[in-house]
């Protein structure tokens, strides 16, 4: 067992690089988060008609999540309970059946096994069916089309999201624009290294901006480095960072920032105003509500 609590520091914000490559960390947080927290898996929109499917990952364990032939949306261990060889090799498709490569045992899209080669022969007809479909994620759930996953019976995901559910609905649900929809296609990149690393720089290291992407600075790349590009210069004088309010947190607790400034909102504004009263009205009604 590892004692964590020795491992930060919460006074100071100094944290060991031990909890980014100790293995025996890896597997508690695979075990204490991955297993009980509930994961997000992916939206409504990506799975539109029965036997709709995607690929993805809880943890390490690899998940095909299928919308069955009633339109409900189900998660199943993409494993075949034979022998754990993959049933589902692809990103994402629509099918009616998932085959075994390794022995042939099939799958209907409820998960329910259905087909077995040599059924007589091998297994005197005897194998009960029922008991072999793949295994199924307990809970899958969706809020304003988001849909998430949990190995846990016990936790709701109404109870695990809490307050986050506000930042939800503003910023991803867009319920009053008549929701969200995910277009075809992903990107996708392979990052060696321990998950902590990717979530640590996603959720607020801004300090690495200015010299991680540089070259997006250089070729004005604003949606990129929005987080660090000051004003354009105004009537010939420089404006710096007016509008935009950063906070230096204690020493070693990290830098973050948000603009101030109504210029975004100006700028859509005026955008709006392309496009008729109607768009203008709405576009103030949703900074009202901000």
């Amino acid at each position: 067992m590892v004692q964590q609590e020795k491992l930060v520091d919460l006074e100071t914000g100094l944290v060991s690089r031990q909890i980014f490559a100790d293995e025996a960390i890896y597997r508690q947080e695979l075990e204490r988060v991955f297993r009980r927290c509930w994961l997000f898996l992916g939206h409504d929109s990506m799975l539109p008609h029965p036997g709709d499917y995607l690929t993805t990952f809880m943890g390490e364990d690899a998940i095909l999540l299928i919308r069955d032939p009633q339109g409900i949306v189900r998660a199943f261990l993409n494993s075949c309970p034979h022998r754990g060889n993959k049933v589902c090799l692809y990103d994402s498709g629509n099918a009616a059946t998932f085959t075994c490569s390794y022995h042939g045992w099939s799958f209907n899209s409820a998960g329910q096994l259905t087909g077995v080669p040599f059924y007589q022969e091998a297994y005197y007809g005897e194998l009960d069916k029922a008991r072999w479909g793949l295994l199924e994620v307990p809970r899958v759930q969706s809020y304003g089309g988001l849909i998430f996953g949990c190995w846990d019976p016990l936790m709701g995901l109404d109870e695990y999201l809490g307050e986050l559910r506000w930042y939800l609905d503003k910023l991803l649900l867009a319920d009053d624009l008549g929701g969200l929809e995910a277009l075809p296609g992903c990107q996708r990149y392979r990052m060696m290294g321990n998950w902590k690393i990717a979530c640590d720089n996603f959720s607020g290291d801004h300090y690495h901006t200015h010299y991680a992407h540089a070259s997006a600075l250089r070729l004005h790349m604003e949606g990129l480095a929005v987080y660090a590009k000051p004003h354009e210069a105004r009537d010939g004088q420089p404006q710096g960072r007016q509008g935009y309010f950063e906070i230096a947190l204690n020493p070693a607790h990290g830098l973050g920032g948000i603009y101030t400034s109504t210029e975004p909102y100006e700028r859509d504004l005026a955008r709006a105003r392309q496009l008729g009263p109607e768009v203008v009205e709405q576009h103030r009604r949703i900074e009202r509500q901000a």
